[in-house]
């Protein structure tokens, strides 16, 4: 494991994302399967989101 992992490893879930990724994709699994289109996009740019500021 290198030094990177290991931080990331150590840092709290808010400063990971894992979080936002949880609460991106629960609310896609909670979509009514009509509006589950529209939760994958939104997930998908959240995720984005979250990757392009990490």
């Amino acid at each position: 494991m290198d030094d990177e992992q290991v931080t990331a490893s150590l840092a709290p879930p808010e400063a990971t994302g894992v979080e936002d990724i949880d609460a991106a994709l629960q609310a896609v699994h909670e979509a009514d399967p009509a509006d589950r289109v529209e939760a994958l996009e939104q997930a998908h740019e959240r995720l984005r989101d979250i990757l392009n500021d990490g």
